[in-house]
């Protein structure tokens, strides 16, 4: 039940990623508000404060987001 919880608060946040994130690269390095949003995630989730790389930051968008996306779905489904 606990990992169930974690699941779907993995999924809220994915969600709200997806809702908060824009369409292109160039949007979102012109988008202060969107990048701030993702910072202040990732200082949540390693509770570092180092400089965070925008490229990275958008390509982990891009290219895995949608993935984990399915992946949480598939193991709240079972």
């Amino acid at each position: 039940m606990k990992d169930r919880k974690k699941l779907q608060d993995i999924l809220d946040a994915i969600v709200a990623i997806e809702t908060y994130a824009v369409s292109s690269y160039a949007d979102f390095l012109a988008d202060a508000k969107t990048q701030d949003a993702m910072i202040g995630t990732r200082n949540i989730i390693v509770h570092g404060y180092d400089q965070v790389k925008l490229p990275i930051v958008w390509e982990i968008l891009e290219r895995d987001l949608a993935s984990l996306k399915a992946e949480i779905l598939k193991a709240l489904s079972t």
